[in-house]
């Protein structure tokens, strides 16, 4: 009798360690710290015409030790966004790239979702190292899309180490009339 009332008791106080112990344990990667990083963006109008939106970001190891930089080779997107601000419209880099993706269906219609088996990408800042991120948009796409000519206040975002570092001030840009190289 008192086997039989002591293994029920064995196996709920077995049950309840492992759970226990399992509980509040995340096994999720995370990346590189990103402190000793300096952010900065910048904004300009260049080509031969002026026609492009160029914005560049960087990320300073600001410190004495060799920081880790790392993305993965399946991140499909630009790892610079920007957001152009005026009066009361604005323009996000992310959104507009995202509509330019392509939709891949099957043979019913249905979407079907990107399957991607990459790698990790590892880079060793040294001190006073400095990393590059560059986009460019043709201004006639950010006109199009949805601004009007004005002046424009550009913020930058960057995606490292699994983070985003947002709200980068790039300046502040003049897209001119351009109506005659606006693409619709």
């Amino acid at each position: 009798m008192k086997a039989t009332f002591i293994l029920p008791i064995a196996a709920w106080s077995s049950a309840a360690v492992l759970i226990a112990g399992c509980h509040g344990r995340r096994t999720y990667y995370q990346g590189p710290s990103i402190d000793g990083f300096r952010f900065g963006a910048h904004a300009s109008i260049v080509g031969p015409r002026g026609d492009t939106l160029r914005v560049t970001a960087t990320a300073e190891n600001a410190s004495n030790n060799q920081l880790q930089e790392e993305h993965g080779t399946c991140y499909g997107l630009n790892r610079l966004a920007l957001v152009a601000q005026g009066d009361s419209k604005t323009w996000d880099s992310r959104t507009w790239e995202l509509r330019q993706q392509p939709i891949y269906r099957d043979a019913t219609g249905r979407v079907m979702a990107p399957v991607c088996v990459g790698g990790l990408l590892n880079t060793t800042v040294p001190p006073g190292g400095l990393l590059s991120y560059e986009l460019r948009v043709p201004i006639g796409q950010i006109l199009g899309d949805s601004l009007v000519p004005g002046r424009y206040r550009i913020t930058a975002r960057i995606a490292i180490n699994g983070r985003e570092i947002k709200n980068l001030r790039a300046g502040e840009v003049n897209f001119g009339t351009l109506s005659s190289r606006v693409h619709r």
